[in-house]
């Protein structure tokens, strides 16, 4: 078995990973995967970069959802162009997520109230994409939620 717990890889799918459990950090930027499954077997990863690859569909990120022990994700540069779907995605499949990079993607440019969305319904956010997410902001964002731009 072999024991890191940093591994940078160069890959087309998330298969074969199974023997790697102390593994904390995963860099799999700019490859070439459209689907993210097999997390399940690595219990101690926290931080997965999926940026730069060839995401297309909110359906390819469900294995990201097998790894709660995740709290920060990179999924920017990429070209999953339903933004609804998108944004429902992460309060389901990672509601104690602390960091997100999400921009950069088709359906970023498109999204109305994303920021606010994603800080209200993300309760251990801290940080979005190119900002952090400061105590202020989140007063806001979910009283915004609650009674929309009056509130």
């Amino acid at each position: 078995m072999l024991n890191v717990s940093n591994i940078i890889i160069n890959m087309s799918d998330t298969t074969n990973l199974d023997d790697l459990p102390s593994l904390h950090y995963l860099n799999l930027s700019n490859n070439s995967i459209s689907h993210v499954e097999n997390l399940a077997n690595l219990p101690k990863l926290e931080t997965l970069n999926l940026a730069g690859n060839k995401l297309t569909e909110v359906a390819g990120l469900q294995g990201i959802a097998e790894r709660q022990s995740l709290k920060t994700v990179h999924v920017s540069q990429n070209y999953i162009e339903d933004g609804e779907e998108y944004m429902a995605f992460w309060e389901k499949a990672l509601p104690d997520v602390q960091c997100l990079y999400l921009h950069q993607n088709p359906c970023s440019r498109t999204l109305k109230n994303y920021r606010r969305r994603m800080v209200s319904s993300l309760k251990s956010l801290r940080w979005l994409d190119d900002r952090p997410v400061w105590e202020i902001e989140r007063v806001g964002a979910e009283a915004w939620a609650i009674g929309g731009k009056e509130a």
